[in-house]
């Protein structure tokens, strides 16, 4: 684990701006540019939260995209344990190799209730 970085939100148009500002703060402290990220593993959130997510990854990584990894293709929407399954899918990513070594992986979750986050991990 590299670094954390939570927000609140009070709704999904909200969630953009917290979520993107959270990323850029992660990303900023760890000196982690977002044209290193090995991978990015969104919640897959359904609706406007999604949405928000989605948008809020566009605005903060600027251009670049990551392969992306969402479980909730899946698994389906699984509310506050997206994570926990976002972070075992990067991490069977990086078993298979598909994920390199020292590469840095994000993960990031919105929640309904207004809660978004965003970790980043560094492959071994």
């Amino acid at each position: 684990m590299v670094g954390l970085e939570f927000g609140c939100a009070a709704d999904a148009k909200a969630a953009r701006t917290v979520l993107a500002e959270a990323i850029g703060r992660l990303l900023d402290r760890t000196g982690v540019t977002p044209g290193e990220l090995s991978a990015v593993a969104d919640s897959g959130a359904p609706g406007a939260e999604g949405e928000a997510e989605l948008a809020a990854l566009a605005a903060a990584l600027g251009g670049e995209e990551p392969p992306r990894i969402t479980v909730a293709d899946t698994i389906g929407d699984t509310c506050a344990a997206a994570a926990a399954f976002q972070i075992a899918a990067v991490l069977a990513m990086a078993e298979r190799e598909e994920i390199p070594s020292g590469g840095p992986a994000l993960v990031t979750t919105v929640d309904r209730d207004g809660v978004v986050g965003a970790a980043l991990l560094r492959i071994r």
